[in-house]
């Protein structure tokens, strides 16, 4: 019987050929859609999911408030990291992520490298990006460079080898940096990219107290709190609290 009717369907499709074309073509192609479609949103869904503490990893929003307007802002001063991790035990540790621009100079070349950020030395503790060569949970002296397997940074693109970096727009000229490990691609899943990472403390070098002014906007800060600690309570009590730690 079944053998039948798969004749018959063969047959209505062959005398209404051009109609079982249309039919057959918006199938495929509602299909190819819904198979793209799934697979975006699995990959949106899965954005930072790697990381081991990612239900303890929060990240801070500075919102400027202004007579007309309140802009939400997902950068925040480089002392508010600090200034939580001090005020509430809740917080275990946390991280700032900044994004530079920076030219690393060898000899008489100089390359101009965009995907770099600064972080803390919590970093590598904080998020579990893949890892290839060195150790991962040393604390980073200042001046410290982890390169990326997949675009290095020109200058040191032949291995691991020592740098010289300055910033562009100051024109003034860095101490070296010393690369100490390499890290695999970060995954295309992953709020952060870079192809370096650097020691957060080298800014000191270029950019003496921008670690400490709370009008200076740049890092990304991220907290990992400690278990069972909802976010939620913890964020209800930050107003009042960080007002007093900008005032000191």
């Amino acid at each position: 019987m079944v053998r039948n009717y798969i004749k018959i369907a063969f047959r209505n499709l062959w005398k209404h050929k051009s109609f079982s074309a249309i039919n057959i073509a918006g199938l495929a192609a509602g299909l190819t859609a819904c198979f793209f479609i799934l697979s975006y949103v699995r990959f949106e869904l899965s954005y930072d999911n790697f990381h081991s503490k990612g239900d303890r990893i929060v990240r801070l929003r500075d919102d400027v408030i202004t007579p007309t307007e309140t802009i939400e802002n997902g950068i925040s001063p480089y002392p508010v990291g600090p200034a939580i991790a001090e005020e509430f035990p809740e917080v275990e540790s946390f991280v700032r992520v900044a994004r530079q621009e920076l030219i690393f100079v060898n000899g008489d070349k100089k390359f101009k490298e965009k995907d770099i950020v600064l972080a803390d030395s919590t970093f590598f503790r904080i998020f579990d990006f893949p890892w290839l060569k060195g150790c991962r949970n040393m604390r980073w002296p200042r001046l410290t460079a982890l390169c990326s397997r997949k675009r290095p940074p020109a200058v040191i693109s032949g291995g691991i080898r020592t740098g010289e970096v300055h910033t562009g727009p100051t024109g003034r000229q860095d101490p070296f940096l010393t690369v100490t490990g390499i890290m695999a691609p970060m995954p295309e899943n992953s709020q952060i990219h870079a192809d370096a990472v650097i020691s957060l403390s080298t800014l000191r070098e270029a950019y003496e107290g921008s670690l400490s002014n709370w009008t200076n906007h740049a890092p990304y800060t991220y907290l990992l709190l400690k278990p069972e600690t909802d976010y939620k309570t913890l964020q209800a009590r930050f107003p009042l609290s960080l007002k007093g730690a900008s005032a000191r």
